[in-house]
């Protein structure tokens, strides 16, 4: 896409092609898409649910990670069109700053048996945090190459903290309730708290500009360490009760 927009401009005809590849690729896909017979109900207990005190402070902690998420990456392209030269520039950057996700992706369970869910979650947190904060430094006259540099913490710090945050909630879910918690995980990370990181980040962009809102992100994403920590105190690496 920036290759299309750097030597065509800003043509809608790109957009629409885009909008025809991708319902070319839903309807050859849609051939692969088997039917499975239903699977037998289960009983969900609600009850360790209720008593998972630990957890509910964890949707809470979730909750707050996705509304920092959503504020900084939904405004990412209108940061990076201020800051940098072309479109070619801000496609190149998005599509490889998520390369380093691969391997961490790779060795996840060797990651996770050495450090344990708990240090890959404040790992990921505390790259995602110093990104944002080199991102607010960033100027038009900034050399291209610390630009992609400083976008290459995206991969391993999402992938660390992703990585982290599937695996406590994997160990801490009752074993019939596993998909149950992660499904709630996500709808905490994702439905209302992208809505009001949404418009946190408008809000800031508006009276601050964007290099504010990458450093208000920055900031507040390594807080989120020291709440973290706190909150987690009393449990091992894994997530277990000490």
């Amino acid at each position: 896409m920036g290759v299309l927009l750097f030597f065509f401009r800003h043509d809608p005809l790109i957009f629409y092609c885009a909008a025809l590849a991708f319902a070319v690729l839903g309807f050859a896909s849609w051939s692969g898409i088997e039917a499975k017979p239903a699977a037998a109900p289960i009983i969900i207990p609600w009850n360790h649910l209720k008593k998972d005190i630990l957890f509910r402070w964890f949707l809470l902690f979730i909750f707050l990670h996705g509304v920092v998420t959503t504020s900084s990456f939904t405004y990412t392209g209108y940061f990076f069109d201020d800051v940098l030269k072309t479109p070619l520039e801000i496609g190149f950057i998005l599509g490889t700053w998520t390369i380093f996700e691969i391997p961490v992706m790779m060795f996840s369970r060797e990651l996770i048996d050495r450090f344990g869910n708990r240090w890959l979650i404040v790992s990921g947190l505390l790259l995602s945090g110093v990104r944002l904060l080199l991102f607010s430094f960033f100027t038009l006259e900034t050399p291209f190459v610390w630009k992609w540099a400083a976008a290459l913490l995206q991969g391993p710090g999402f992938g660390l903290s992703q990585l982290g945050i599937i695996d406590f909630v994997d160990r801490r879910a009752h074993p019939a309730m596993r998909a149950t918690y992660l499904s709630i995980t996500n709808v905490a990370r994702m439905s209302l708290a992208s809505a009001l990181g949404g418009i946190l980040g408008s809000v800031l962009i508006e009276r601050w500009g964007g290099a504010f809102l990458m450093q208000f992100c920055g900031w507040v994403t390594i807080a989120m360490i020291v709440f973290f920590a706190l909150l987690f105190r009393r449990y091992d690496r894994r997530g277990n009760s000490a």
